[in-house]
């Protein structure tokens, strides 16, 4: 029989308080209680898992994996897609079918379609799609892409309207959201998106700049947006008429749901410690927000001083996580500092003077990721 030291010393922690508790009286009882918990707790902590109320969490941080540039591109599929894969994508008749219904979803009726081309995407699935255009130039006309998996709609775009020049007009929040609303309402689309953002953007062509008005969707988990499965739409009103730019839906089924189990002090408190051991400066700033975030391998780097500035991309070594997307904090840490105070060693702003997010993930307490604040 394999010999366990965990459930040995388990066992020997349940007998003595089962022994104290006949000869001590129940306040110094509930004491023992709570100590010999703390020292199941760590046995639990050093096998690999996280122990909280009745659920026991399994560590999910793996080192990464590390690429080189070739790697990486010797790696990738070719871009054609062959015989064999064809067979379980939607044909090319059924993805016209669709694109024409998306156009008239829109209130483009009567279009033809001149192109349909079958592409692979180089994303994280590599999905291969359909691009179907009312027009052969590929600046022109209309686009409509399809996942040519499934025909789920990825992606409009009205290449004409940049020529146009039109001008243009600034409307209300209020008025950007009844058209945005509108626009998503026509999709029919089954996943439930909510309105998180509407702004107004520059948008310059040919010398000539527009306003183009933004509207974001997000798919909200627990009052959380997930930045991953999102819906954008813009577009331009002119002489009180809109006109649609374009449509982009992205979509991410690696969310994990994972329960919210470390509070916001905890999380601050070990994204602090794991600053403290890169820089000597001090924190002047530090925030905490529930996100959900994908893992990566951004602290990962800094600690292991794995990050040269001074490399140019193809000399870079690349470190890929597992594709994951947990529920997180996301802590900001600041310093106070700037780039210029680091001209002559890059690398040691990165790693001890630039701000920074740490993603601590809310089941475990692991810092699977992370990011740079460029914006401080």
């Amino acid at each position: 029989m394999e010999f366990n030291k965990n459930k040995v010393k388990l066992k020997i922690a349940i007998s003595k308080i089962k022994e104290e508790n006949d000869v001590v009286m129940e306040n110094k009882t509930k004491n023992i209680l709570k100590t010999t918990s703390t020292i199941i707790a760590g046995i639990i902590l050093g096998t690999g898992v996280v122990f909280a109320g009745t659920k026991v969490y399994e560590k999910i941080w793996k080192e990464p994996q590390k690429y080189t540039h070739n790697e990486i591109a010797n790696q990738l599929p070719p871009p054609e897609i062959t015989e064999e894969e064809k067979t379980e994508l939607i044909t090319e008749e059924e993805a016209k079918e669709k694109g024409i219904e998306i156009l008239n979803k829109l209130g483009y009726e009567n279009q033809n379609i001149n192109k349909i081309e079958l592409k692979r995407g180089y994303d994280d699935d590599l999905a291969s799609y359909y691009m179907i255009k009312t027009k052969l130039g590929y600046e022109e006309g209309l686009m409509v892409q399809l996942n040519a998996k499934d025909g789920s709609f990825e992606y409009f775009g009205n290449m004409d309207l940049k020529y146009k020049h039109l001008p243009t007009q600034k409307i209300s929040n209020e008025e950007i959201s009844k058209i945005a609303t509108n626009i998503y309402e026509k999709l029919e689309i089954n996943d439930e998106y909510k309105l998180t953002e509407t702004k107004i953007n520059d948008y310059y062509f040919e010398n000539q700049s527009s306003d183009l008005i933004q509207a974001s969707f997000n798919k909200y988990y627990e009052n959380i947006a997930n930045k991953y499965e999102s819906l954008d739409i813009t577009f331009l009103v002119s002489e009180n008429k809109m006109y649609l730019n374009t449509i982009r839906v992205c979509k991410d089924n690696s969310y994990e749901k994972n329960d919210l189990i470390i509070s916001k002090e905890e999380a601050i408190t070990i994204a602090q410690n794991k600053e403290k051991e890169f820089s000597n400066y001090n924190i002047t700033n530090t925030n905490a927000e529930l996100s959900i975030e994908k893992m990566n391998s951004f602290i990962y780097q800094i600690e292991n001083n794995l990050y040269d500035i001074t490399k140019n991309s193809t000399e870079q070594e690349y470190y890929k996580t597992e594709n994951r997307t947990r529920k997180v904090w996301k802590i900001k840490i600041e310093h106070g500092l700037k780039i210029q105070d680091f001209r002559e060693d890059m690398n040691k702003y990165i790693k001890e003077g630039m701000s920074k997010y740490y993603y601590i993930d809310a089941s475990t307490g692991e810092i699977i990721g992370g990011e740079a604040d460029l914006f401080s």
